[in-house]
């Protein structure tokens, strides 16, 4: 544009003015090729509006993004996490060090791409597994028989060299066994685990971050956390198979086998849109449906039998009499039959009709506010949704409601993406009113907001409730503080991330360095937290045994405070999706810091 106007400059007297434009064009165009993210006119650091990172060499100094990236606050504020972790388990260090050295190679592998351009935060991505490993690793032993750590620290080793590095096809299997087999000399992790583990991590980032399939809807942190969790649910079916899932609880059986049942569905999507685009007989836009209803038949077999080892658990039930019995229950019949569909129907209807209405009697300026705040009303439904199962003492419900609406939106988003005739463009017409300019259906993005607004109320809760069914059954001992820490990603996305948006577009003035939020916004999400945070702690339940005094300790209280400031600057600061990296921030950071 600055060029531009330098052309229409007239000759007669603007000779000067045009040199002088054009000058500032140039310093503009060699700023952006530097990587720098600078935004003339805006006072504020501008998020790449590129989906696709640059190849090595392509007009950016290597060496300065480099150190964009070893600086970059989201890295500066993984070492909270990571320094209290690392004293809890040194090997931690080593994923330090290797980052330490992996950040001096002046390379990145072309063959993936983020969602920004810039540095994206790739301590921050690798150091987020490792340490929920470390504070959530010994209560969820049942999963890898206690092996998460040391596997979670081979997926982010891994991790490094595959966004450094380009891979043949046969050093990407020389890669895993080799990773593979350090791991089980050193960790006496199963050679068989530790195998399946790294080529499933590397098969699922390949898909999120591949420039040719979806690497422009994902940051680093967001495609290691698909990635991650991918191979976590292989290796701990796997583990749970070979022993009859002794020592499992039904629920968390049931939760992984249905995981299952949605990584088979993806398969089985990919190979039918291969054999239909090769017979050119059926549209390709129909195999999810073919892909699904496969998958529902053989999901409907084993509920039927509870084949693979739900019988050794479970003699007189079968899954289905299980399911019906679990939801059925009186204390959750009340969520599931009434209380739930009512507020979805009076929520989801009123914040779609003002939306509507606001659209079409709204200029552009006004729109564009009204839209953050329309989205933001889906935080306040989440709220009104999750809480109260929170105070009834039913996490394990709610985490297990939580895991099935999520599957759910997934399996909707790739029927979406596929284009399955008259239900793709109704999503379409129905998300594109509250999308912002990181996603943009008329391009082929995922959708992923509402997919991490909801993982984001329910990381929290799967972690929590299973460091508190490792103390017992969940619910027995219901604590004031137990519940604070189940409802923190409600907190944080429901309440924090609702009120900064709210403030900041409506009364920000003062912006942070190098972001567009601003302090107004900040302000209001810590304080709005910890308002919420103390109405939930005079809420919660408290057990006769096991009750707590009318305020937290010292300890706890500094504790939440350091981590809802923390998390302030890192929503400030981050190039991911909030809704989804604050809980994954929040909740290890709680524990490293005494809480």
């Amino acid at each position: 544009r600055a060029v531009g106007r330098a052309a229409a400059v007239p000759r007669e007297g603007g000779h000067g003015k045009a040199v002088a434009i054009a000058q500032a064009a140039a310093a503009a165009a060699a700023a952006a090729a530097a990587g720098d993210g600078s935004t003339a006119g805006t006072g504020a650091m501008a998020r790449p509006t590129d989906c696709r990172r640059e190849p090595p060499g392509a007009g950016r100094n290597c060496s300065e993004v480099l150190q964009q990236a070893a600086w970059q606050p989201e890295n500066l504020l993984a070492l909270a996490i990571m320094l209290p972790s690392a004293a809890r388990s040194p090997r931690l260090w080593l994923l330090f060090a290797a980052y330490i050295c992996t950040a001096g190679l002046p390379w990145a592998n072309p063959a993936l791409s983020l969602r920004s351009a810039g540095p994206d935060g790739l301590f921050f991505a690798v150091a987020v597994g490792p340490a929920l490993a470390v504070c959530y690793g010994e209560a969820a032993g049942w999963l890898c028989d206690g092996k998460l750590e040391a596997m979670m620290m081979l997926g982010s080793l891994q991790a490094l060299l595959d966004l450094k590095l380009t891979w043949r096809p046969w050093a990407h299997v020389a890669q895993v066994l080799a990773f593979a087999a350090c791991t089980s000399a050193l960790e006496g992790v199963p050679l068989l685990w530790a195998v399946l583990f790294a080529g499933a991590q590397k098969i699922a980032l390949g898909c999120c971050l591949s420039q040719h399939l979806w690497g422009r809807c994902f940051s680093a942190i967001e495609g290691l956390f698909w990635a991650q969790t991918v191979a976590v649910i292989c290796v701990s079916f796997l583990h749970g198979y070979l022993a009859s899932f002794s020592g499992w609880r039904l629920v968390s059986i049931f939760s992984v086998v249905l995981v299952i049942f949605t990584l088979l569905f993806f398969a089985l999507t990919a190979l039918a849109h291969a054999l239909f685009s090769r017979a050119d007989v059926v549209s390709v836009h129909w195999s999810p449906v073919d892909a699904g209803l496969t998958t529902l038949a053989m999901f409907a077999v084993w509920m039927l039998t509870g084949i693979g080892g739900w019988a050794a658990n479970s003699p007189d039930r079968t899954p289905l009499v299980w399911l019906r019995d679990f939801v059925l229950a009186p204390r959750h019949a009340r969520f599931l039959l009434w209380q739930w569909p009512s507020i979805l129907v009076v929520g989801v209807g009123s914040i779609h009709l003002i939306a509507v209405r606001s659209a079409a009697s709204c200029g552009t300026g006004i729109a564009t506010r009204r839209k953050v705040l329309h989205r933001k009303a889906f935080h306040a439904l989440a709220v009104a949704l999750f809480m109260p199962p929170i105070l009834a003492g039913e996490g394990e419900f709610l985490g297990f409601c939580l895991m099935v609406a999520a599957l759910l939106f997934i399996v909707l988003e790739t029927c979406r993406v596929c284009r399955v005739p008259g239900l793709a463009p109704t999503l379409d017409s129905f998300v594109g009113r509250y999308l912002d300019k990181r996603e943009d259906t008329r391009r082929g993005d995922l959708v992923l907001t509402h997919l991490y607004l909801l993982l984001g109320c329910a990381i929290p809760v799967w972690l929590e409730s299973t460091a508190q069914a490792s103390r017992g059954f969940p619910g027995a001992e219901a604590r004031p503080w137990d519940s604070l820490r189940l409802s923190s990603g409600v907190l944080l996305v429901g309440v924090g991330d609702a009120f900064a948006a709210a403030c900041g577009v409506s009364f920000g003035r003062i912006r942070w360095p190098l972001s567009h939020r601003t302090l107004e916004g900040s302000t209001a999400f810590a304080v709005s937290i910890l308002l919420a945070a103390c109405s939930t702690w005079a809420l919660a339940p408290r057990h006769a045994s096991g009750a707590e005094g009318p305020v937290p300790e010292l300890r706890q209280l500094l504790a939440y405070a350091g981590a809802t400031v923390l998390s302030m600057l890192l929503e400030v600061y981050t190039h991911s999706i909030d809704n989804l990296v604050l809980p994954l921030y929040f909740c290890p950071l709680l524990r490293a810091l005494g809480g």
